[in-house]
Formats: structure tokens, C-alpha cells, sequence
């Protein structure tokens, strides 16, 4: 995979690659969320991540699963705001989806993340990206929608499908 990082100052993001089985990012994230966050993210209650769930969202190759992650200097070192998945879903398709801790939500996060998993994803020839965001996630299809207002999007129950094609 291409190596994406952005130059990183105390008031920027860095937005770099998350490392085969580097867990601790990903529970950091998980515990910024709160109850709600975690419903929009996952689009079900989920408490906890499982020793399985961590392993299996840190199983990153650089081409067919990808973590991007966010991060803002702090007074301890480099702290995580945020995550970004893109996953191959089929020939020249991948889905994308962000989580950012409630902290930094608003503060661009997830518009950097976003922006970032696409430029991967067109790098790497995929030529659609797709996300499935709850219909009362209105910041998130606010986002997708100021990002992209070229997306083909279908309601499906309760659950927005927004398909973008790169390129």
C-alpha cells in the first residue's frame, strides 16, 4: 500500500496507516465513543470490543482491508481521534466507514479520514466506494453528501446504501 500521511503539526491531523495487529489504536477509538456513537458506527448496541473483534479489524493487508488512522499531537505524544476502514467488497468495490471519538467529532476528523480512504482506494483502481450510514445519522450523511454530491444514494429500512464512483 501506498504510504498516506499528512504533515503533522499541534494543530493538524496525521492520518497514517494502521500496522498489522496494532489493537491498542483501535480500543482507544472504541472507548472515545459513546453509547450512541458506537449504534450509529455499528448500527447495533455493541458494549465492548472482543478480543476477535479487535483482532479481526487489525488484520489490515494494505490492499483488501486498510485502518487509517487519525491522529492530533498531544501533551503525552500522538493521541487517536479517529479511524478509517476501507474493505474490499468485490471486483474494483470497497466499503468505507469512519469512527471518531465524540472529543473530536466536528473538528474535520472524519472529513479527513474520508477524504484519505478515497484517495487509497482510487490508487489501489478500485473504482466504487460504498457506505451504509443509518438514516438518523444526519451528520455523517451530511458529510458523505458535502464530500460527494455526485452519490447514487438508495434507502434500504433504516439504513442509507451512498455508492461513489472514482475516477
Amino acid at each position: 500500500m501506498q504510504e498516506v500521511m499528512s504533515r503533522p503539526d499541534a494543530r493538524r491531523l496525521r492520518v497514517r496507516p494502521l500496522a498489522r495487529g496494532e489493537v491498542d489504536v483501535l480500543q482507544d477509538v472504541f472507548d472515545g465513543l459513546s453509547v450512541r456513537s458506537r449504534y450509529l458506527r455499528y448500527h447495533t448496541a455493541v458494549h465492548r470490543l472482543t478480543p476477535a473483534n479487535r483482532a479481526a479489524l487489525s488484520a489490515v493487508d494494505g490492499r483488501r482491508r486498510i485502518v487509517l488512522v487519525a491522529e492530533r499531537i498531544g501533551p503525552g505524544g500522538w493521541v487517536a481521534e479517529g479511524v478509517g476502514h476501507l474493505v474490499a467488497t468485490g471486483s474494483g468495490r470497497a466499503e468505507v466507514a469512519v469512527e471518531v471519538v465524540d472529543a473530536a467529532q466536528g473538528r474535520g476528523v472524519g472529513r479527513t479520514l474520508l477524504r484519505h480512504l478515497v484517495t487509497v482506494a482510487e490508487a489501489l483502481d478500485y473504482q466504487l466506494v460504498e457506505a451504509a450510514v443509518l438514516t438518523d445519522n444526519t451528520p455523517m450523511l451530511r458529510l458523505l453528501g458535502r464530500l460527494f454530491p455526485d452519490a447514487r444514494t438508495t434507502v434500504e429500512g433504516q439504513t442509507v446504501a451512498v455508492e461513489v464512483r472514482l475516477g
